[in-house]
């Protein structure tokens, strides 16, 4: 799953609004970052084909490098 913001015209208001713009790979894995609306794809008791997600490494990375900052995981130092 990608998820890109754009800005997005407001009929009516004369400005625009942040618009998104999401696409799922056609495939059986699919690379998400920890947002938890994506749970609902693998949610027990959904109807449709299996799903794996696979979760970006980049935002990963994020997280263990504030929890090296924080000092509160030494498994998480390089």
């Amino acid at each position: 799953m990608e998820e890109t913001r754009a800005p997005v015209l407001d009929p009516g208001a004369r400005k625009t609004k942040t618009g998104y713009c999401r696409a799922l790979a056609a495939f059986c894995r699919s690379t998400v970052d920890g947002y938890a609306g994506y749970n609902r794809l693998i949610a027990p008791g959904r109807v449709g084909p299996g799903i794996q997600l696979a979760y970006c490494w980049a935002h990963a990375r994020r997280k263990l490098v504030e929890i090296t900052r924080a000092g509160t995981a030494p498994i998480a130092l390089p």
